[in-house]
C-alpha cells in the first residue's frame, strides 16, 4: 500500500512549481522509482479538469522524500485558486490515487495554508500544521528524523533508532530502541517496551536495552540515581545510585506508598529525625519508627526514647513495651496489669524439677563462632514445667521464674532442716544439762 503526503513546502503558487513530497510503502519510508500523476482541478472534490493529467515518470524517492518539478504551461496564467489531485504507482502496478486534493493557488497570490519562515501571526482558529489525512508527518535536521508522527498515531522523536513497532500505537524517544507495546512509552538512551501500556526509561550506562517484562509496567533504568521532588539527596548533594523521595509543595513530610488490596497497603513517611512505617486505615497502626540521629527503633506502635533504644509493642497483643536498654538489658514487660489467670505454685517441687532436669553446655548448630552456652534443652524444659508457647523455644520470663521459685524452694528446704537441727540440738543440750546436775 502506498501513501503519499505533501511536506510542510508543498505546493507553490504559479503555473510552475517544484513538488515537494513524501512518500511510505507499507507504513515505512519508501525507495526507489515512482511515477507520479498530477491532475489539476477547479475545486477540492469534484469539479472540472483545469489541467492535465501530466505524468512524470522515474521519480527517485529516497527515505520517503522526493522533490519533482512541474510545468502545467502557461495556460494557468491569471487563474483562479485549483487543487492538485495526485496518483502514484510503482513499476507495472496500478495507479493509488490520494484521497484529497491539495490546494495550488495562482501566479501572485498567497500560497494557502504555508507557514512562513519567521513566524506567523493572526493564525485563524482550527489552523494546523500537518496532514488532513492518515499520512505521516515527519520533521528532520540534517538528514536525520527529529520527529516522525505515523498515521497510526504513533510519535516517533530523536535521530537515530527511536522506532515504534509498525501497527503499534506507543511514544518512542529512545535513541537505540524503541517501542513495541501499544499505548506504551520509550524513553531514554536505552529505553525499550515490549508490552502494552509499559513505561521505560534507559540511561546510557548499559549495552544492553532496559525492557518490561509484562504489560502496564513503570520501569526506570537511572545509574545516576532517582529522585522524585528533588534532584540531590537529603544531604543536599547529587544523586547516587539512590532513589530519594523529597516532601511536596515544602511539606515536611515525604512519604511512599504501598497497594495492594483494599486492605494490604503501607505507607513509609519521613518525621523528625528519622521515619516511619505504618499501615493506614482501620485496624492499621505504627509498624517502625526509626530515630537516626537518636539511633532508636520502635516496633508495633512502640514510641522509642534514649532510655529505650530498641522497643516493641504497646499491649498484649504486640509486645507490651519489651526494650532493650543502652547498656544492651533486655527488659520484659512484667506489670500485674499485663498478666491475668494468677495461680501460687509449689516451690518445692520447682526445685526438685530443676534439680532432676539434665544441664549441659552446647553450640547452636553451624554456630561456633558464637561461643559455647550453658543450660537445658527446651524439650526438657517444656516436659518439666509446661510454660511457654511450644517445646522448641525457653522464655526469658520463664526461665527467670523457674529460677527464683527453685530459690524460694530452696530456701524452704533450709529452713525446715534448719527448724529440724535446732529442735535436735535444744534436745540434745537439755539431756546434757540434765545429766551435768546429777553429777553435781
Amino acid at each position: 500500500m502506498l501513501c503519499l503526503a505533501l511536506a510542510g513546502a508543498g505546493v507553490a503558487h504559479a503555473e510552475s512549481f517544484n513538488y515537494h513530497g513524501s512518500l511510505s510503502a507499507a507504513g515505512e519510508p519508501a525507495n526507489g522509482q515512482y511515477d507520479l500523476r498530477l491532475t489539476l482541478y477547479s475545486a477540492a472534490q469534484g469539479g472540472n479538469v483545469v489541467a492535465g493529467p501530466i505524468d512524470v515518470h522515474g521519480v527517485a524517492v529516497t527515505d520517503g522524500n522526493f522533490s519533482v518539478p512541474v510545468d502545467f504551461g502557461a495556460s494557468l496564467a491569471g487563474s483562479a485558486q485549483t487543487w492538485l489531485a495526485v496518483a502514484v504507482k510503482s513499476g507495472n502496478g496500478d495507479w493509488e490515487a490520494l484521497d484529497s486534493r491539495s490546494p495550488v493557488a495562482p501566479a501572485g497570490a498567497s500560497c494557502p495554508g504555508s507557514w512562513t519562515l519567521d513566524g506567523n501571526a493572526g493564525i485563524p482558529v482550527g489552523s494546523y500544521i500537518g496532514t488532513a489525512d492518515d499520512g505521516e508527518v515527519m520533521v528532520k535536521r540534517n538528514g536525520y528524523n527529529v520527529m516522525r508522527a505515523r498515521g497510526d498515531g504513533s510519535v516517533e522523536l530523536g535521530p537515530y533508532s527511536s522506532a515504534v513497532t509498525p501497527g503499534v500505537r506507543a511514544t518512542s524517544v529512545s535513541f537505540a530502541f524503541g517501542a513495541a507495546g501499544d499505548y506504551s512509552f520509550a524513553g531514554g538512551w536505552n529505553g525499550q517496551t515490549n508490552n502494552a501500556g509499559s513505561f521505560v526509561w534507559g540511561d546510557r550506562n548499559s549495552p544492553n536495552a532496559y525492557s518490561d517484562s509484562a504489560a502496564d509496567q513503570f520501569i526506570i533504568g537511572a545509574k545516576g540515581g532517582v529522585g522524585i521532588n528533588t534532584a540531590t539527596n537529603n544531604s543536599g548533594a547529587p544523586l547516587d545510585k539512590t532513589l530519594t523521595i523529597a516532601p511536596r509543595d515544602g511539606s515536611s513530610v515525604a512519604s511512599l506508598s504501598f497497594k495492594y488490596g483494599a486492605d494490604k497497603s503501607w505507607d513509609m513517611s519521613n518525621i523528625i529525625d528519622g521515619f516511619m512505617l505504618q499501615k493506614p486505615g482501620t485496624g492499621g497502626g505504627i509498624a517502625m519508627i526509626v530515630g537516626a540521629n537518636a539511633q532508636i527503633i520502635g516496633f508495633n506502635g512502640a514510641l522509642p526514647m534514649a532510655a529505650q533504644p530498641f522497643k516493641v509493642g504497646t499491649n498484649s497483643t504486640n509486645g507490651n513495651g519489651a526494650y532493650l536498654s543502652p547498656g544492651g538489658t533486655w527488659t520484659n514487660a512484667s506489670s500485674r496489669f499485663f498478666k491475668q489467670g494468677f495461680a501460687n505454685v509449689d516451690a518445692g517441687e520447682v526445685l526438685a524439677k530443676l534439680v532432676a532436669m539434665p544441664m549441659q553446655t552446647w553450640y547452636y548448630l553451624d554456630g561456633e563462632a558464637e561461643g559455647r552456652h550453658l543450660g537445658p534443652v527446651a524439650e526438657d524444659f517444656a516436659s518439666a514445667f509446661g510454660l511457654g508457647h511450644d517445646a522448641q523455644h525457653i522464655s526469658t520470663v520463664d526461665a527467670n521464674g523457674v529460677a527464683l521459685a527453685a530459690i524460694q524452694g530452696l530456701n524452704q528446704k533450709l529452713e525446715a532442716e534448719n527448724a529440724d537441727l535446732r529442735a535436735r540440738l535444744d534436745a540434745l543440750a537439755a539431756k546434757v544439762e540434765a545429766l551435768s546436775n546429777r553429777a553435781e
